[in-house]
């Protein structure tokens, strides 16, 4: 195990002063694999991209424009998985693989659970009515590596 400890430092607004100490391991042969990735790749790979921008649809948003919560496509990335698939600006995105996604946040958690190459079905609201994609992930790959993105 590796262990990290770090400490945050803060001054209150009186004469208060707040340290807090934070720690956390992470298994040797997670570092292990995560270093010879990094080594060989440059990055870690194998993440799972979409290739869309989002935004939340909350409780709020949905109430005015009479639509679901979830994350609104504002922006699909050209050659990206999610524009081979037909994912559209202004779709809502309401579920992957029937797990409800309810927010960016959501969105984000559920695809750190995916991995790049694997299928997905994912549930949009588009024009009044519920349609189900399904999607290839592609690999999040960083600037300057060439690849997906």
């Amino acid at each position: 195990v590796i262990g990290i400890a770090t400490a945050k430092y803060t001054t209150g607004t009186t004469s208060t002063t707040n340290i807090e100490g934070i720690g956390f391991a992470i298994p040797i042969s997670d570092a292990v694999d995560i270093a010879s990735e990094l080594v060989e790749n440059g990055y870690v790979s194998g993440k799972a991209y979409l290739g869309i921008t989002v935004q939340d649809v909350t409780d709020s948003v949905a109430q005015y424009f009479n639509m679901p919560k979830g994350a609104y496509i504002y922006s699909v990335t050209s050659g990206s998985c999610a524009e081979g698939a037909g994912l559209k600006v202004g779709d809502v995105i309401t579920a992957i693989d029937g797990d409800t996604v309810d927010s960016v946040e959501t969105l984000k958690t559920i695809l750190k659970q995916r991995s790049a190459g694997e299928t997905v079905i994912i549930t949009v609201y588009r024009s009044g009515s519920y349609l189900d994609v399904t999607v290839v992930l592609d690999e999040n790959v960083p600037d300057g590596y060439g690849g997906s993105r």
